[in-house]
């Protein structure tokens, strides 16, 4: 009687201490789910209000990096005009392609985001020490009318697919744009017009917005590694590089980039952005 008398009490006791633990994990998972959603409010503010950096002005400066720096997608397949563009050097940030696609054509595309810092580093990283492809990221700023930057936001899936961010840029001096071997060392090879060189010439800074990697990006593709993107979509990204002057060694970089095997046809993005650029040559031709 002893015994069963202590096994009852035993056993009460384990439901009493059950019931309060799962009265405690209930409660806390409660807390980090209300948590968690007040996260991405902020999250949702802060990216409303980085588009929009300044609601005075009328336009805002946009980095781009991947396939945007087409013609044929930014014009001809989101149908926008940029008022003026530039090259420039984000420094600090790397290029993933950790954003899925669709398996099969087009795997993955284009992201960025920030390159953990080691001990002892500073702020940016000089270009000198940089190594392509892992602690920077070239690519065009388009100086964008609000509305516009904002169609872009919404095309490209802002702020499930990226986040906005505001980054301070170097715009490139003829120095950062290293002339290839038996180039004249001595020209700008962005406005060919013959300069006098000057090594302690500094890049000018930019502010401008871009789309990075959102928080928790990693879990969106297996072991959080990059996807190989398709040929096509790769092809754009260097076609546009290399149209808008983009540093030699860059350029490179992206050509050594690989590319998926699995894509059926080489990927939906080059035949797009072919559509594209024949929309830009159409309208070109009906303004003259």
């Amino acid at each position: 009687m002893d015994r069963l008398f202590c096994l009852l009490t035993l056993l009460v006791g384990f439901l009493i201490l059950a019931a309060h633990t799962d009265a405690f994990v209930t409660e806390r998972s409660k807390g980090l789910r209300r948590s968690w959603t007040l996260k991405q409010l902020q999250n949702k503010v802060h990216m409303m209000n980085s588009a929009v950096p300044d609601k005075q002005a009328t336009t805002v400066n946009y980095f781009a990096y991947g396939s945007n720096m087409s013609p044929g997608v930014l014009q001809g397949l989101r149908g926008i005009q940029p008022l003026s563009q530039t090259p420039a050097v984000l420094y600090g940030y790397r290029l993933r392609f950790n954003l899925p696609g669709m398996p099969g054509l087009d795997p993955s595309f284009a992201s960025i985001e920030p390159v953990t810092k080691k001990r002892g580093m500073g702020g940016k990283l000089p270009a000198a020490a940089t190594d392509y492809g892992l602690s920077e990221v070239h690519g065009l700023v388009f100086e964008l009318r609000q509305q516009d930057f904002r169609h872009v936001c919404r095309t490209e899936g802002v702020p499930y697919a990226y986040s906005v961010r505001s980054v301070v840029l170097d715009t490139y001096t003829p120095h950062h744009r290293c002339p290839e071997e038996g180039e004249d060392k001595t020209r700008d090879h962005n406005h060919h017009k013959p300069i006098s060189p000057s090594p302690g010439q500094r890049p000018a800074t930019l502010q401008a917005q871009t789309l990075v990697s959102p928080p928790l990006a990693a879990l969106r593709t297996p072991l959080g590694r990059d996807v190989a993107p398709s040929p096509s979509y790769l092809q754009i990204m260097r076609e546009a590089a290399r149209a808008g002057g983009l540093d030699p060694r860059w350029q490179r970089h992206l050509g050594g980039l690989r590319a998926s095997p699995w894509a059926l046809g080489g990927g939906l993005a080059g035949p797009a952005a072919r559509l594209g650029e024949l929309r830009v040559e159409a309208q070109r031709r009906r303004r003259q």
